[in-house]
């Protein structure tokens, strides 16, 4: 078996992250304090009471009407009345009735709302797919098991776990050509926390775990389960980019027996490609462990003293230029994995082997975090803001969140490098200030989509635009759009603070009695089919935008 990558592992090759275990101890404190027990106490009051998170050098709120990114996946609170199913297609009532039927759910109480997390298809018609059903406390009846697509009946042995106060967290993907889950189920009670996690595949007849054991883990009588069980007894495991954190318990912070125990960060497991596989060996691990000290005694979910293992990163992002020497700049972002989460995000400046330092950090709701500015953009032109993201030296806020231009190709577009992008400057709202606009696609041949990256009250926000809906850029900033082969025209950006809106200058589609009644528009007035070629034919004549490959040597030169 080819095991997950540790940071105990030695690569020939690949990922420098893969081998930061054997250097985590330059970072590693050994911490004897110990905790403030009542402060615990009323920490887990403050769970179950369902507090809401002050935020910590609280980030402006975001302008009214600004492009607002979709937070990462939750779940919402206890709906009131009947019990509901929260579908997200067809199909999925029949897999929670087969995986998760209502009668084996009365352990929870009052309303009870089931829902599928995620699934991943296989051959032959099957799907691996993971629930969940909670109810208001929140406790959660977790159900992983293989489906039939077509009647959602379970074709394998289906294996359930409950936990409390802390959300499943679920992620699919490929690893050594085999479709797997990674699940963590993790609970918090009275200041207590446990959990367990693990990879999951399907063997053909049963479900086969691929990692922290091998085998069948729901055969009683197994060694897989032996081993599984003895595994989970003194560790937790929370999601990182690429797998999980595992942590350790240490008893060093219990003032009495029987006290809750904190963690202590122990090992990583990766499984799947993430954006911290390109950061210098170390890197990860020290800020991994900076933030477990730094939100220690506050800036936690539930703004308690002496907590562990409460927040699991999201996402570490390099701040270009990153070198092995000297200051570096990452951005962080992190959440917790509760109901509703809360999350954290930080600038930070550290030195590899020495020291981190939070420049400017926020916790609070999605909204809050993305709106924390980077102190580094502080007094920058807009057009020295838009030069730092495209050079990948600072961040911007797209839909999909606060992220930069490397990671959000990888994200979004299967982890691109630069030299597979272009870019072009154009006043693309007539305002006399530049726009950028970034073509992203597997090659020039194949441009898939188009981020267009506008400047407004020292933030910098992205708007996605796919192919045809963005098409042909004129150095005016007119460009053609199309519906489809008998609907499409010219379109212009606009931008009110930083909400982006579209205006169609001409436009062409079918009529009522379709193709053979064509209506065609200019500034949403009908015109003549003459009229219309005619101001067509101006709009061929227009210069085109010059693309450029996103290179340094480029985006200094056009910036110069």
């Amino acid at each position: 078996m080819k095991f997950p990558k540790t940071w105990f592992s030695t690569p020939l090759s690949g990922s420098a992250r893969a081998a930061e275990g054997r250097i985590r101890n330059v970072f590693q404190k050994n911490k004897k304090r110990p905790p403030l027990w009542l402060m615990s106490l009323c920490a887990a009051a403050c769970l179950l009471c369902g507090s809401l998170v002050s935020c910590q050098a609280r980030a402006a709120q975001p302008e009214e009407g600004a492009p607002q990114p979709a937070p990462a996946a939750s779940l919402p609170a206890e709906p009131a009345g009947e019990p509901a199913d929260l579908l997200r297609r067809e199909g999925d009532r029949e897999i929670l009735d087969s995986l998760l039927p209502r009668e084996a759910l009365d352990a929870l109480g009052g309303s009870v709302t089931r829902t599928v997390l995620d699934e991943q298809f296989l051959l032959d018609g099957l799907e691996i797919a993971a629930c969940a059903a909670y109810d208001g406390y929140p406790r959660f009846r977790f159900a992983l098991g293989v489906t039939d697509q077509a009647t959602g009946e379970a074709r394998a042995p289906v294996f359930t776990a409950s936990c409390s106060g802390r959300m499943p967290q679920v992620t699919c993907f490929t690893w050594q050509d085999k479709e797997c889950v990674l699940y963590v189920l993790n609970s918090m009670s009275q200041g207590f926390s446990f959990g367990e996690a693990g990879v999951v595949s399907f063997d053909g007849e049963r479900l086969s775990w691929e990692w922290p054991v091998e085998g069948d883990v729901l055969d009683e009588t197994s060694q897989a389960h032996a081993d599984y069980q003895a595994y989970w007894e003194h560790r937790l495991a929370l999601t990182a980019p690429g797998g999980v954190d595992v942590f350790s318990e240490n008893q060093d912070f219990g003032p009495y027996p029987g006290s809750p125990v904190q963690w202590t960060l122990e090992n990583g497991y990766f499984f799947y490609p993430s954006e911290t596989d390109t950061l210098p060996i170390g890197v990860y691990y020290q800020v991994r462990a900076w933030l477990e000290e730094f939100t220690r005694d506050g800036h936690n979910p539930y703004q308690a003293v002496n907590t562990s293992a409460l927040w699991s990163v999201q996402s570490l992002m390099k701040l270009e230029p990153f070198g092995l020497e000297g200051e570096q700049r990452l951005y962080l972002l992190a959440r917790s994995d509760g109901l509703t989460p809360q999350y954290f995000s930080a600038y930070l400046t550290m030195v590899p082997g020495e020291s981190v330092r939070a420049d400017a950090f926020a916790v609070g709701s999605w909204e809050e975090v993305c709106a924390l500015s980077d102190p580094a953009d502080q007094g920058k032109t807009p057009e020295e803001h838009l030069k730092s993201v495209l050079l990948g030296e600072s961040t911007f806020l797209s839909e999909r969140g606060l992220t930069t231009l490397e990671q959000f190709t990888r994200t979004v577009y299967g982890g691109m490098d630069r030299g597979q992008s272009r870019f072009t400057l154009v006043d693309l709202d007539g305002d006399g200030a530049l726009e950028a606009a970034v073509q992203l696609g597997a090659d020039l041949s194949n441009i898939t989509s188009y981020e267009i990256l506008h400047w407004h009250s020292g933030t910098v926000y992205g708007y996605e635009r796919g192919l045809r809906s963005f098409n042909v850029l004129k150095t005016d900033g007119t460009f053609v759009f199309s519906s489809g082969a008998a609907d499409g025209g010219v379109g212009k950006l606009s931008f009110e603070g930083a909400q982006c809106a579209e205006r169609e200058l001409l436009r062409h589609m079918p009529g009522g009695a379709g193709w053979e009644d064509m209506v065609y528009l200019a500034d949403g007035n009908a015109v003549t089919k003459a009229e219309y070629d005619a101001a067509s034919a101006r709009e061929d004549q227009k210069p085109e935008a010059v693309w450029y490959d996103l290179t340094p040597e480029n985006i200094s030169r056009l910036f110069s």
